[in-house]
């Protein structure tokens, strides 16, 4: 059941999201939360659970003001994050909002307690006095909120395959994960690096891989990507130097290898 009463939840910690600045995916997802059900109802056969909604393609770009094509893409980008699912008929789609319930009612119970802890204060306080105090309990209850909920929605509950310590989100779905080095590495070997890396991250919303400063090395190559001009000792002597500024490797990783720790 779906309403244009009411309201929904909206945390600033959604400007940390991976696809914040992507002004298409973003206005969709904005709409998906607010057509969502927050009611379990019925649609012809099928039961429609509170963060679902039926819609289509048309639907939501006539009322999103997007394209056909945008919306087919940025619900891709959606659902290769694992933020949405999607199931498509001939005469509708169902979408399905992960996580929706831990993100729009998981903090309900807080809520609650904070709201009869008022009522209570309510007998012994003024009004300056209330209004202080529902200030204090609204920045606590956001707080908890963005704390422990809104990574579920926004960056998924579990860890993202290739996702190794000391890394940080390159390429364009922010799903190529590289140490500083790594990258600075890359960029002192090849030209038109960031063009590489969105190579990879697309080839990555299909296919999984452990070490990702690997497999860029591995298209660069089998692409012949344009290398700049250095020696091969300035190589070796450029990537020792930035090797240093790694995190050491894993004890399991030394065993596994048969590298002895200096």
């Amino acid at each position: 059941m779906s309403s244009k009463n009411g309201y929904i939840k909206l945390y600033r910690k959604m400007i940390d999201w991976g696809w914040y600045r992507d002004t298409n995916v973003k206005i969709l997802f904005l709409h998906l939360l607010l057509i969502a059900n927050f009611k379990e109802s019925n649609f012809e056969d099928i039961i429609i659970k509170p963060g679902q909604m039926i819609t289509s393609i048309s639907s939501l770009a006539k009322e999103t003001g997007l394209t056909s094509q945008n919306v087919r893409t940025a619900l891709e980008k959606l659902e290769t994050s694992k933020i949405i699912t999607k199931q498509s008929t001939s005469r509708f789609t169902l979408i399905t909002v992960e996580n929706w319930a831990l993100y729009q009612e998981g903090n309900s119970k807080v809520t609650s307690q904070l709201t009869n802890d008022q009522q209570t204060a309510n007998k012994r306080l003024t009004n300056d006095q209330q209004r202080h105090k529902n200030a204090k309990n609204d920045k606590n209850v956001n707080k908890c909120v963005c704390n422990n909920n809104i990574n579920n929605i926004y960056k998924g509950s579990q860890k993202t395959k290739g996702q190794r310590s000391h890394t940080q989100p390159y390429g364009e779905f922010q799903n190529v994960f590289l140490q500083k080095y790594e990258y600075e590495q890359l960029c002192q070997r090849y030209l038109q690096v960031d063009q590489l890396i969105d190579k990879v991250s697309i080839w990555l919303t299909e296919h999984e891989r452990k070490n990702h400063y690997a497999l860029c090395l591995k298209f660069a190559r089998s692409d012949s990507w344009p290398k700049k001009s250095k020696s091969s000792s300035e190589w070796d002597k450029a990537f020792e130097e930035n090797k240093k500024k790694a995190a050491p490797m894993p004890e399991h990783m030394r065993k596994k290898y048969g590298i002895r720790e200096k």
